[in-house]
């Protein structure tokens, strides 16, 4: 594994499978906080407990350090390891140059748009995930994609394409949600709103796709910020998102 997915867990930072007070964090940074939102605050902590004690804490575990740059041999084949950032901090793929073969995760699969899986400001997250695509289409097209989910992916182009222009359209709907808000909202308010999701607490079969929207939202509003075209700002730990005003 590339040691730097162990980097801050970036992956659980949302994610019920963190500790106590990392989830706690976790909710007060996308808006949902005792003070604030006080019936949601509850339920989601009740379903995180609960989903913790189903599947498990995530634990430290021993890995052999596989950084990009490394190469693997198996018989005829040489894979060489390759930087993916994006979908997770340390996501990499194995590339084959002489089979053209290329296994690429999650970072790309046929029909799905994969979440970008961070809440924490100023790592570019979603900018490297563009680029990643964008190499992929570019320096890797003639290779056959084998991921993670799905079978092989054969038009590169098209299916990065797609990843590309969804991520984008989600950057516009929050980027008009924030012009027509006028004011201050916080990363569940913008999901809430881009995504037609309901203010109250969710039941427990939808409350994870709740924690995948959140850290979503945050992606496409990082990359905003990041790309100069709305605000950011954090106050007792929540962060913050505004239109630019003229």
């Amino acid at each position: 594994m590339n040691p730097d997915e162990m980097k801050k867990r970036a992956d659980l930072r949302h994610c019920y499978l963190s500790d106590a007070a990392t989830r706690t964090e976790s909710l007060r940074t996308v808006g949902v906080t005792p003070e604030h939102t006080p019936e949601v605050y509850k339920t989601i902590l009740e379903y995180t407990e609960r989903a913790h004690e189903q599947w498990g804490s995530q634990q430290d575990f021993d890995f052999i350090p596989t950084p990009p740059g490394t190469v693997l041999d198996y018989g005829q084949f040489h894979f060489q390891v390759v930087p993916l950032r994006g979908h997770t901090n340390g996501q990499c793929g194995l590339y084959e140059p002489e089979h053209r073969l290329f296994f690429c995760g999650d970072q790309i699969m046929t029909d799905i748009v994969p979440i970008v899986c961070t809440q924490y400001k100023n790592w570019g997250m979603l900018k490297s995930y563009l680029n990643s695509l964008d190499e992929m289409k570019h320096k890797y097209a003639d290779c056959r994609f084998l991921s993670a989910h799905g079978g092989p992916i054969r038009d590169i182009c098209r299916e990065a394409d797609r990843v590309i222009l969804g991520y984008m359209d989600k950057c516009m709907i929050m980027k008009h949600v924030l012009e027509e808000n006028g004011g201050k909202l916080t990363t569940r308010d913008v999901g809430v709103r881009a995504y037609g999701r309901s203010l109250g607490p969710p039941d427990y079969q939808h409350f994870m796709s709740c924690t995948q929207i959140w850290v979503k939202t945050f992606s496409c509003l990082e990359y905003l910020y990041g790309e100069g075209f709305i605000r950011r700002s954090e106050k007792d730990g929540i962060l913050y998102w505004e239109a630019l005003h003229e």
